[in-house]
């Protein structure tokens, strides 16, 4: 008795196929009807997609839970001030740039449309209030030492007046210097290296306005605006410019980030259309007719259409990740339609009615191809355990359009079948007179013929290769397989040569630090402090050669210590340094290096409120609290381009304990980018072995042959033998992006020994099965190889190498596939039977005997 599941099942079954029946019955009576509903569905679908936003920020590609991703966006939140504009002035004439920088900063900060947090052409609110309480950053022991100094001089001064100085008698203060160089490294930033106040170049031919603006990475409209904006207010000065022959440009983050958003976009729209192009042109050399162009173009641009309007609902938008989806997308859902059309013509060459071909093709292909895509399917959401977000964008986006491509050739590919009927019956005659006289393009040819003249030599070769690459991967084992190199993931896309030379006069100017340097949040001020403290404790036990960072920079640093006690010092200090210089008894360059840093008047106690908000405003978070702010400054002998240094400086300042058990985060683009990395090395072994489970458990499900199982599985291990062989010989790297090419190379992969397998099993010949198939097979691969290629003209050097990797993985399953397998097929069977003529000699002669006739 059947058990009630299997009662069930068949049930099911049974009425899954009545639906499809009647879907194909009037697919073949009402194709017009069908066509026309399928283009509104491309059509519609098509305006959903257009609606996709682009990310490019780090924060889109990890998991909103993420510890990083949840600080850095309150960090970016809280900060007064979280992007800059660099507005570069040049020219010869210093004065001029100099006048137009104080213009240019008070119209900025002015113009309530803008709505800049603040604009300044210098340090000047900065110089006037610190320098003249400079002596309060030096400790007590300096000032004792200075006052020290200054009156013996005085005394030798006055004695040597006198006559009273001995000849032998030793100048004590003759090795002493009368200068500030124990004064703290920060105020001597502050105030030494702008000396007349303003951004500018030492030579005086560069002046910067350094407009500060609240919004945040990501917000590319305001970005634009804002940049528009002060674009507009410069434009204003436009004759005083050229009256003074004076070139103006911009950098900063905010023009950064809208030229690397505009250039990530032209890249995906480059690599879409020539994966696209690339796609069409394999598949016309092969069919040559127009008509087929159009059928499989329509097909898969309603499967693509359906895919990104599914990611618009469900994400809104694409990352870095998942925005080169299309290429990859069209050159891999195009196969179903290419298997499809290449069942039917060989129905047709074969006798069979057009409307008997359509059924019959439907019936041999539609199992089979979904196989294939569930497989592809389950290959894409292996990387759904990834805490990579996105990835995991990426893997739902792929899986669905693996599907979705698939429904889309069973839902229009028939109809449109029946409308270009009289042409394809003349494809069909083409493709079948290329066959019989062995002329034009057929991609089965060279392995069909040395398919039947060296079955032998290319087990052996085959085996050989396997053995070879299995040594290169021990080889390969323990060496850290991970690219460190940051040049060799990223770019520098979308900065023209002279937006990267108005970068670097930027950063010379106002100092590379304040750049870099990652900023942390205290819940209170009170805890910047400890906080400092304990980091600066941190690169203290550190090796010299592995410093994590420079410096830690809180406002407290602004606020002199111990004023009290060291007022009363420095104005003696003043006092006698003003006597002794007017009396003479100083010389003059003595003097001069204290002059700028003597106050006028008496100095008085002040706090952290009484800073100006040209010092305090980058300590200032967006409820008005000064103080919880701390930067953290990169460490000026490391490269930042080392992802090892990038992953030491973020574990550095990542969490930090105080006494009281509170713990202070930090976050950024450093740690952002650390954490990815990070996510990568834990998650290849899993993704990898998760998506060959699935594609495993897919080929056994679908399979009801153990012997096609076993054939399937043996190509698909030496084609990724072949592919982990060739990443280890040749040394390539892998990142945190082209690692994906692993796990979907096992989905993807396996679509050809399927294929071929299934072939196999009708025609119980391996020559004639791969005669029969193995030209939409090789096309099908042909068009996923040519999607990927287009990934290697990206120019962001990551996406290159993931089109590079899975290139190489699809020549190694194809060939796996369409040479290895039916080499050892043949092989066998001429072992078993003894060498005579094979099914496919004889097709050939018949074929060539219907032609003459």
């Amino acid at each position: 008795m059947p058990s009630m599941n299997h009662l069930i099942w068949s049930r099911a079954l049974s009425q899954s196929r009545n639906w499809l029946n009647h879907a194909l019955e009037l697919q073949l009576r009402r194709p017009v009807w069908v066509v026309l509903a399928c283009l509104g569905s491309l059509v519609a679908s098509a305006a959903i997609a257009s609606r996709l936003d682009l990310k490019t920020e780090y924060s889109a590609l990890l998991s909103d839970e993420r510890p990083s991703v949840r600080e850095a966006k309150r960090v970016a939140k809280q900060l007064s001030a979280a992007s800059k504009v660099f507005v570069v002035l040049e020219g010869t004439n210093t004065t001029a740039l100099r006048v137009l920088a104080d213009k240019l900063a008070q119209k900025i900060a002015r113009d309530p449309a803008l709505n800049a947090v603040r604009a300044e052409s210098g340090v000047h609110e900065a110089r006037k209030f610190l320098q003249p309480r400079a002596l309060l950053f030096l400790d007590r022991a300096k000032l004792d030492e200075l006052l020290s100094i200054v009156q013996a001089r005085v005394d030798r001064a006055v004695g040597a007046a006198i006559g009273s100085n001995l000849e032998d008698e030793p100048d004590e203060a003759e090795d002493k210097k009368l200068d500030l160089t124990q004064m703290p490294r920060f105020i001597q930033d502050e105030l030494l290296r702008h000396p007349d106040g303003y951004y500018q170049s030492p030579d005086g031919h560069a002046v910067v306005v350094v407009v500060h603006s609240a919004l945040r990475p990501g917000q590319l409209d305001p970005s634009r605006q804002f940049l528009d904006g002060v674009k507009q207010i410069v434009a204003v000065e436009s004759s005083y410019t050229t009256q003074n022959n004076i070139r103006v440009g911009y950098a900063g983050d905010i023009v950064t980030s809208l030229s690397e958003y505009g250039a990530v976009r032209d890249d995906l729209l480059h690599v879409g259309a020539a994966g696209i192009a690339l796609v069409l042109l394999a598949v016309y050399l092969y069919f040559r007719r127009i008509s087929v162009l159009v059928m499989l173009g329509t097909t898969i641009a309603l499967g693509c259409a359906w895919t990104f309007a599914f990611a618009r609902l469900s994400f809104h938008h694409l990352n870095v990740a998942s925005g080169f989806l299309f290429s990859v997308i069209a050159g891999n859902g195009i196969n179903f339609a290419i298997i499809f059309l290449g069942r039917l013509f060989e129905e047709r060459t074969s006798g069979t009615s057009f409307r008997q071909a359509v059924e019959t093709t439907r019936r041999a292909t539609a199992t089979t191809t979904l196989l294939v895509a569930i497989a592809a399917a389950g290959a894409y959401l292996s990387l759904q355990i990834t805490e990579f977000r996105g990835l995991k964008d990426f893997a739902l986006i792929g899986a669905g359009g693996m599907l979705l491509c698939w429904a889309a050739t069973y839902a229009l590919l028939p109809s449109l079948v029946m409308l270009f009927r009289v042409h394809l019956d003349d494809v069909a005659s083409s493709i079948a007179g290329r066959a019989a006289t062995r002329r034009g393009l057929r991609y089965e040819a060279p392995f069909v013929w040395v398919l039947k003249r060296f079955p032998t030599v290319v087990v052996v070769l085959s085996a050989l290769l396997v053995l070879g690459s299995l040594v290169a991967i021990a080889r390969q084992i323990g060496r850290d397989p991970m690219e460190y190199d940051m040049k060799q993931l990223f770019n520098q896309v979308g900065q023209s040569q002279e937006q990267q030379r108005l970068s670097r006069v930027a950063r010379e100017v106002i100092g590379v630090a304040s750049e870099s340097s990652m900023a942390i949040i205290c819940d209170r001020r009170e805890q910047a402090p400890e906080l400092a403290k304990l980091l600066f404790e941190r690169r203290r036990l550190a090796n010299e050669s592995d410093k994590p960072f420079e410096a830690v920079h809180i406002l407290d640093d602004f606020v002199a210590q111990e004023q009290a006690s060291k007022i009363p010092l420095a104005m003696k200090l003043v006092e006698r340094l003003r006597a002794a210089n007017e009396k003479g008894y100083l010389p003059r360059e003595q003097f001069d290096k204290f002059a700028e840093f003597l106050p006028d008047g008496p100095l008085t106690p002040y706090g952290m409120d009484d800073l100006p908000s040209e010092v305090a405003g980058p300590f200032t978070t967006t409820d008005g609290i000064r103080g919880r702010v701390a930067y953290i400054e990169p460490n000026n002998r490391a490269s930042e381009d080392d992802v090892r240094y990038l992953m030491r400086w973020a574990a550095s300042f990542r969490k930090t304990t105080l006494a009281s058990g509170e713990v202070i985060l930090g976050s950024g683009r450093v740690v952002l980018f650390a954490d990815m990395v990070e996510t990568v090395l834990q998650d290849i072994p899993r993704t990898s072995l998760l998506s060959l489970v699935m594609t495993t458990l897919a080929v056994v499900t679908a399979s009801r042959s153990p012997k096609s199982v076993l054939l399937i599985l043996m190509s698909l291990f030496t084609g990724v033998v072949w592919l982990l062989g060739l990443f280890a010989y040749f040394k390539l790297k892998l990142n945190f992006f082209n690692f994906i090419a692993l796990p979907i190379t096992f989905g993807i992969g396996v679509d050809y020994a399927v294929n071929y397998v299934r072939r196999y099993r009708e025609v119980n010949d391996p020559t004639l099965a791969l005669a029969r198939s193995g030209g939409p097979v090789i096309l099908c691969s042909l068009t996923t190889i040519l999607g990927y290629l287009a990934l290697v003209t990206s120019a962001n050097r990551a996406v290159h190498s993931l089109g590079l990797l899975a290139v190489l993985g699809e020549i190694s399953c194809l060939v796996s596939a369409v040479l290895v397998l039916p080499a050892v097929l043949v092989t066998i069977r001429e072992r078993r039977s003894g060498r005579g003529a094979t099914q496919v000699e004889r097709l050939d002669t018949d074929l060539q005997q219907r032609t003459a006739e």
